[in-house]
C-alpha cells in the first residue's frame, strides 16, 4: 500500500487520497499498534510507523485512538532508553521535543547502579539541554563541587592526575550541554578549585553544595 500511494499520490484526486489514508491505512496501523508486542514482533514499531508520517502527519497518528495511546504508552513515555531513542530519527525536532515533555524515566529501572551519572548523560543525548540543565543544576552540580573539594583536600592528587580526573568528568557531558554557559560555569568552578590546590592556595568549602 505504501508503494502504491507513493507512486500515485500526485495523480489521485485529493479526496481519493484522503479516503484511502483515513479508511484503509489508518485502521490497519491502529490494528497493528493494538496487537504489537516486543515479545512477538522482532521489528521495532518505529520502523513500520515512520514511513507513514509524511502521508498522515504525526498529529493524526497521535490522535488515532489506540495508535495514539500506544505511541504514548509504550514507545514514547515510561520506556527504557533503547525504546525511546529509536523514535528520535522518526519525529521532526518540534514533535520530538513535545513528546519528551511527558517522558517519565524510572530511576529504579533506568538509573540504578553505583555510578548513575554516565547513564543520565545517555539520556542527555535525547533530551534538549534546556530540560537537562535545570536538573543538573538542582540535583548534580552541588554534589559534584563537594566531590571536587574532597578530591583536592583529602586525596591531594598530583596536578597531572587531577587534570585527568577533571577531564574524565567533562568528557561525560554532551556537546550540547558543554555549549551551555550555565554548565561551563559549573565546570569552571570545579576546575578553579583544582588549579588553586595545585598552586598551594587554600580551598574554601564550595557554596550551595548539597551533601
Amino acid at each position: 500500500m505504501l508503494r502504491f500511494l507513493e507512486t500515485w499520490k500526485d495523480t489521485l484526486p485529493p479526496s481519493a487520497l484522503a479516503f484511502i489514508l483515513e479508511k484503509v491505512v489508518m485502521p490497519e496501523l491502529v490494528a497493528g499498534a493494538d496487537s504489537w508486542s516486543p515479545t512477538w514482533w522482532t521489528e521495532p514499531a518505529s520502523v513500520w510507523v515512520s514511513p507513514w508520517i509524511p502521508h498522515l502527519g504525526v498529529d493524526r497518528l497521535h490522535g488515532a485512538g489506540e495508535l495514539g495511546r500506544w505511541m504514548k504508552g509504550r514507545d514514547v513515555t515510561r520506556c527504557a532508553y533503547g525504546k525511546v531513542s529509536q523514535w528520535k530519527g522518526v519525529f521532526d525536532p518540534e514533535t520530538w521535543d513535545e513528546s519528551l515533555r511527558d517522558l517519565t524515566i524510572s530511576p529504579t529501572r533506568t538509573w540504578g547502579g553505583s555510578n548513575t551519572f554516565p547513564l543520565v548523560m545517555r539520556w542527555a543525548l535525547l533530551v534538549p539541554a534546556r530540560y537537562m540543565v535545570p536538573v543538573l543544576e538542582s540535583e548534580f552540580f552541588g554534589k559534584w563541587r563537594y566531590a571536587v573539594y574532597r578530591f583536592v583536600t583529602e586525596v591531594r592528587p598530583i596536578p597531572g592526575k587531577a587534570a585527568v580526573w577533571y577531564q574524565s568528568w567533562k568528557d561525560l557531558f554532551t556537546p550540547e550541554l558543554l555549549a551551555d554557559e550555565r554548565v561551563l560555569l559549573q565546570l569552571e568552578t570545579g576546575l578553579g578549585m583544582i588549579n588553586r590546590a595545585a598552586q598551594g592556595q587554600q580551598i574554601s568549602w564550595p557554596e550551595h553544595s548539597d551533601v
